[in-house]
């Protein structure tokens, strides 16, 4: 009898432990589980990639704007419109659509095309009409003139995107506009003066801008 009460008291003691151990392995699977299941909702909650780039830009006496949007990892496209002006005599602005291919996350290569007005110093030759004794009379030196026209903008910069992605982002880069288009004195320009001979040519230009934006 007592070896039959020793067997009964081992086998009830046993039952009752392997029925508490799945129920503690159960609570354990269930609380791993709603970690995992946060830990995704979580992640879900963050975009997989940043596709959007904004951005004014600032530089000596200069001011933009910029949109970019990321078509790959390491190619993009996008508008900007801007004025940057170097001591008041080169000044570019302009509208252009830019294309970037990126080397690095960081660093990239641009080539922009659009339109661009330029001024600096620069040879000019012109003929100027005479409306009240007639003919014309040609000028020909140094003088500060302009171009206007179509423009061809390659350039180069990094993307510095501190923290997590997206959010805030500065962006500094130089670029160097090459316009083709009517030259004239910039000061037929501001006066309005139309008695000239106009011109084609080429200018070029330099742009040293950094860019403060916010990326989605």
């Amino acid at each position: 009898m007592r070896a039959s009460k020793l067997i009964a008291i081992f086998l009830a003691v046993f039952a009752l432990t392997a029925t508490a151990a799945p129920t503690k392995t159960s609570a354990k699977t269930t609380t791993q589980t709603k970690t995992t299941t946060q830990t995704k909702t979580a992640e879900a909650k963050k975009p997989a990639t940043i596709d959007n780039w904004i951005s004014g830009e600032v530089g000596l006496f200069a001011i933009g704007a910029r949109y970019e949007r990321m078509l790959s990892s390491q190619l993009s496209i996008g508008g900007e419109a801007y004025w940057h002006s170097l001591i008041f005599i080169w000044n570019d602005g302009g509208i252009i659509a830019f294309g970037r291919y990126y080397v690095s996350p960081i660093f990239f290569g641009e080539l922009g095309v659009g339109y661009n007005y330029h001024t600096g110093i620069g040879e000019y030759e012109y003929k100027s009409v005479n409306l009240v004794y007639g003919g014309a009379n040609t000028y020909k030196g140094t003088d500060w003139i302009s171009t206007s026209g179509f423009v061809i903008s390659p350039g180069l910069g990094w993307k510095v995107d501190a923290g997590d992605p997206g959010d805030f982002f500065v962006q500094p880069g130089i670029k160097l506009p090459i316009t083709i288009g009517t030259q004239r004195p910039v000061a037929f320009d501001i006066v309005g003066l139309t008695t000239y001979e106009e011109k084609i040519g080429i200018s070029m230009g330099l742009v040293i801008y950094c860019g403060l934006g916010y990326a989605f």
